[in-house]
């Protein structure tokens, strides 16, 4: 088998680091993907094909795309990514996403942030905060 490119060992890395955690073999892991025996050893060599990555993932417990943003965090994404991805858009009929301000995103995260909280809370079986919470100034304005 050739070396595999440097983005496929990332991620061969990163689905080995989440099968570590998880407990898994070798052997688990091909009897819960009904594979070939070998097919475990392979896909975490490099061997990557689509669905099974997903499969996976799936077996894991594990979103796409939290696996695919841990392995590519946002801050090492090149400017000319966004730039592809711009062009693949307008070529798929899509319009990009309207640029968004600092406040905006921020405002996006923090709602990410209280509603991952309020999952954990529920599934630790914890109250909630109220939905009304009023959110606090900022220090600072400027």
């Amino acid at each position: 088998m050739r070396k595999a490119d440097p983005e496929v060992e990332r991620l061969a890395e990163l689905l080995r680091t989440f099968i570590r955690a998880a407990g898994l073999s070798l052997r688990d892991l091909d009897e819960k993907l009904g594979l070939s025996p070998s097919y475990a050893s392979r896909l975490l060599k490099g061997d990557l094909r689509l669905r099974h990555l997903l499969q996976v993932l799936q077996v894991l417990g594990v979103a796409p795309g939290a696996f695919f943003e841990l392995a590519f965090p946002k801050a090492e994404r090149q400017e000319a990514d966004v730039r592809l991805v711009q062009e693949v858009r307008r070529a798929m009929g899509q319009a990009p996403p309207a640029p968004q301000t600092k406040r905006r995103r921020d405002n996006d995260l923090d709602r990410r942030i209280r509603n991952a909280l309020r999952r954990l809370l529920r599934e630790a079986g914890e109250p909630e905060p109220p939905e009304d919470e009023p959110e606090d100034e900022p220090e600072n304005s400027q």
